[in-house]
């Protein structure tokens, strides 16, 4: 292994206890309400491709829960999290399978025996309990519906258990605080030879990269993680940014060019003041802009002509009120 792989951001592993207790009680929660709360809605939605959705929303639940206990309870293991994850998933099957039952029977079947609940999922495989399009799926088509269901909430509650991959400071026990995006710069030719320099420690080359004309649709990102409570854990991330726009629409895809490179706390506290050096460069161009488009003179036909305009009239009024004849020269005796 090379220095510059050792420059990486890789987590420790840990799982305190807390952490273990956290995921596991969150989780849990997790399962039994939003468990219960799937399956009423699964039996009383009539349209079958809204419970399909539905699927995805259950796994989604039960993934974040397990990812936002393990970030609250410090766990640096990102496969223990995807166990945990399908755990979690489990239970939450588990606990619909009870509410379907409960809620197919009206209320007057309570089962928590798994061996009884497999007996009477196979009873409702032989019959049927709903219909799509007329059709009221049995036996294995039945089952297999039911197994890719699993399969979808499991597969999903895995990955998004998994989902936070910010650095954490072993020194202060505390996850790093991550500001995304701060900076970008262009990609350009130099690109490869940017990430080679920064793993060789040459900083340099990505100031000279400030300087250069950004591409809205072609850029580099960059995201800073760094420790609030020291300057030992500061870490870099540059994404190669590409977005394009088809028929009016348009999308952004990303490709990790540098995932969370250890850099020194004055090389963060240099792309700070770059950073900061840009913002205050467009607030001035702004402010310019703005004072240009102000001071710029009223065209013919504007409001001040009239103002003028109305102000002779209210003048020429005045004069005539303030003679009592009329006209002075053809009407005064």
């Amino acid at each position: 292994m090379s220095y510059a792989d050792d420059r990486y951001y890789k987590n420790s592993g840990a799982v305190p206890l807390g952490g273990n207790i956290a995921m596991l009680g969150i989780g849990s929660v997790a399962a039994i309400v939003v468990g219960g709360i799937y399956s009423i809605i699964a039996w009383y939605n009539p349209f079958i491709y809204v419970n399909f959705l539905l699927t995805l929303g259950f796994g989604f639940a039960l993934g974040f829960a397990v990812s936002f206990a393990s970030i609250v309870g410090k766990v640096r293991n990102r496969m223990f999290s995807s166990m945990v994850g399908v755990l979690v998933g489990l239970l939450g099957l588990y606990v619909a399978w009870i509410m379907y039952i409960g809620v197919v029977s009206e209320w007057n079947l309570w089962l928590f025996d798994p061996a009884q609940i497999f007996q009477v999922m196979n009873v409702m495989a032989e019959e049927g309990v709903w219909e799509i399009r007329g059709a009221a799926p049995t036996g294995i088509a039945l089952w297999s519906i039911w197994g890719i269901e699993a399969l979808v909430v499991l597969g999903i509650a895995f990955f998004v258990a998994t989902a936070s991959d910010s650095p954490f400071c072993e020194s202060c026990q505390m996850w790093t605080d991550d500001v995304e995006g701060f900076l970008l710069l262009a990609d350009d030719e130099n690109t490869p030879v940017l990430k080679q320099q920064l793993e060789e420690e040459g900083y340099d080359s990505f100031v000279r990269q400030a300087d250069m004309p950004i591409d809205p649709q072609k850029h580099l990102k960059l995201t800073l993680a760094s420790c609030p409570n020291c300057e030992e854990s500061d870490y870099l991330k540059v994404e190669q940014v590409t977005i394009t726009i088809k028929d009016g629409d348009s999308s952004e895809s990303k490709k990790d060019l540098v995932k969370f490179i250890s850099i020194p706390h004055e090389f963060t506290n240099r792309l700070i003041a770059i950073a900061e050096q840009k913002v205050a460069e467009i607030d001035a161009e702004t402010s310019s802009t703005l004072a240009g488009m102000e001071s710029e003179p009223q065209e013919f036909g504007s409001a001040a002509p009239v103002a003028d305009a109305g102000t002779k009239v209210d003048e020429a009024a005045k004069t005539d009120d303030d003679d009592p004849w009329g006209d002075a020269d053809r009407d005064r005796p």
